[in-house]
């Protein structure tokens, strides 16, 4: 498994909006990125995305990279935040070469649900009740070729293919 999963760098960009009439996010946004008003008034955002990057080091590029990515899901959030006066905090997610999670039960019987890169967030829930129905033997609630995308043995199995192709 573990040469399946590659370290991805995601660093997240925060701060507060200069001026009294600055726009408010309202409710969480995702599209190519992300952002949310904190409880203090600052507005965190981002990330970026750096596969076999394993620093954790906080980059200006990458705050300006995050307030571009804000720009472009709403110009009017970025108003007022300056890439000089942002905090931030990297961090490492696991990925996988398909960027498809690793959920389901491993050849040694563990049962798994890794890989979920950049869309940890949005796709844990749903995983976790695939991952309880296969546990428990009941109906799935993924569609079979998702769930079939799914499978931790999906790899080798492809591996397999592929020196089977090559004679060897």
């Amino acid at each position: 498994l573990a040469r399946w999963i590659e370290p991805c760098r995601g660093q997240v960009s925060w701060g507060r909006p200069a001026g009294s009439g600055a726009a408010t996010v309202g409710r969480p946004l995702m599209r190519e990125g992300y952002a949310l008003d904190l409880p203090g008034g600052e507005r965190l955002f981002g990330a970026s995305f750096l596969p076999g990057d394993e620093g954790l080091e906080e980059r200006a590029t990458e705050h300006e990279e995050n307030l571009g990515r804000l720009a472009a899901i709403a110009p009017s959030l970025a108003e007022g935040l300056v890439s000089e006066r942002l905090a931030g905090r990297a961090s490492l997610r696991a990925t996988t070469p398909d960027r498809l999670p690793i959920v389901g039960r491993l050849a040694e019987g563990l049962w798994v649900s890794t890989g979920h890169g950049a869309r940890g967030l949005t796709w844990s829930a749903w995983l976790a009740e695939y991952l309880a129905s296969c546990i428990e033997g009941t109906p799935s609630p993924l569609p079979d070729d998702l769930a079939a995308g799914l499978d931790p043995g999906r790899f080798a199995e492809r591996a397999a293919r592929k020196a089977a192709r090559q004679g060897g």
